[in-house]
């Protein structure tokens, strides 16, 4: 008996070990885990059908990237904050199409991402780029009215920035909840604490109260369920549309309803 309860305790102390090993691993990989940049030479040459120039933004340690869409007569702006894979070689495409609905369009690449330098290294860090951001839009687009658009991680980006800035309205694509809460839904065995990375979209919308709020979302979304978008809504009824696209996560920037019911929000 006594050889057996030994041997249970080293297989616990085992298990423990390795179970404590795995999320010591998981809290320092997280970056690699979660982002997936497209790194760009710093000579790479752009090509997209609209005028645009290029913005070199300097912040804490890094320097971020960004392209600014002109419109000869903009109605506004629009601040894209784009999802956690590629860089503005593939993004640009979307800032181009922004423009052509008759908007100036900025949109900038992460840490690491493209022509931006440095890395990711926690959410503050982030959250202290998106400020930088607004700040230099904000300047450069004097009194336009913005629109906020996010898209997948983007998405809790652009919330926080609604919460801190005016703007005139917030369009969310394949939005979380928090993307802490989505993570824990991939990886149940992860404790909350671990997470780096929390983006509460919920707690940043409550703070943006008055802003007209429209998601847009796949039904066919696997990456990034349906449910999110569901539960945003009936937490903020009295000011959020919800569109459902018969689309997946990652192609539903090809489906031309989502451009036919974002030129119909811009519109009104």
């Amino acid at each position: 008996m006594k050889r057996l309860k030994k041997y249970l305790l080293r297989a616990a102390l085992i298990i423990a070990g390795f179970y404590t090993a795995t999320l010591g691993a998981l809290y320092f990989a997280q970056e690699t885990l979660l982002f997936h940049p497209q790194v760009l030479a710093a000579d790479y040459a752009f090509h997209f059908p609209a005028p645009y120039r290029e913005i070199r933004l300097p912040v804490a340690g890094a320097e971020l990237h960004g392209l600014h869409f002109r419109h000869e007569n903009p109605q506004g702006a629009i601040v894209f904050f784009h999802g956690n894979a590629g860089s503005l070689a593939h993004w640009g495409k979307i800032g181009a199409r922004f423009a052509a609905l008759g908007y100036d369009c900025y949109l900038f690449d992460y840490r690491g991402y493209g022509k931006s330098s440095g890395s990711l290294r926690s959410e503050t860090q982030m959250l202290a780029d998106v400020e930088a951001m607004m700040a230099y839009i904000r300047r450069d687009s004097g009194d336009k009215p913005l629109t906020l658009i996010g898209y997948s991680l983007g998405s809790g980006m652009a919330a926080y920035a609604a919460a801190h800035h005016p703007v005139e309205r917030l369009i969310l694509v394949s939005p979380f909840y928090t993307l802490r809460g989505l993570i824990q839904e991939k990886y149940p065995i992860v404790p909350a604490l671990l997470i780096k990375y929390p983006l509460p979209s919920a707690e940043y919308l409550t703070q943006s109260a008055k802003t007209p709020l429209l998601l847009i979302h796949g039904r066919r979304d696997t990456l990034i369920p349906l449910a999110h978008s569901h539960r945003l809504r009936e937490e903020f009824p009295d000011r959020t549309t919800l569109h459902e696209l018969d689309a997946e996560h990652g192609d539903i920037w090809n489906d031309p309803a989502i451009w036919k019911v974002i030129g119909e929000t811009l519109r009104q």
